[in-house]
């Protein structure tokens, strides 16, 4: 029991230590994921929301995270690359 907890500990904390501060402080749910989409896609309307939104119910942690730290559109861009796929 001790073993699988301090087994979590050290993998939770090499996660942390795998992410900026900054990242690591980054509210990441759907609804900040999908704002933030939007402020750096000028032109977006509802529809590509409720297409975010759905696919970000399927997006890696790590994606979300990504996406809701980017300050701009290149930022944006290199998530998806980093995160790896989408899960189906």
């Amino acid at each position: 029991m001790t073993s699988k907890i301090l087994a979590s500990l050290a993998v939770l904390s090499l996660l942390v230590a795998g992410c900026s501060k900054e990242e690591a402080a980054v509210d990441a749910s759907c609804p900040k994921v999908v704002e933030k989409m939007a402020s750096l896609s000028p032109g977006s309307g509802e529809p590509e929301k409720k297409l975010w939104t759905a696919a970000c119910e399927s997006m890696p942690a790590t994606m979300r995270t990504c996406i809701a730290a980017s300050k701009t559109k290149e930022d944006l861009d290199k998530c998806g690359k980093e995160a790896g796929p989408i899960k189906k």
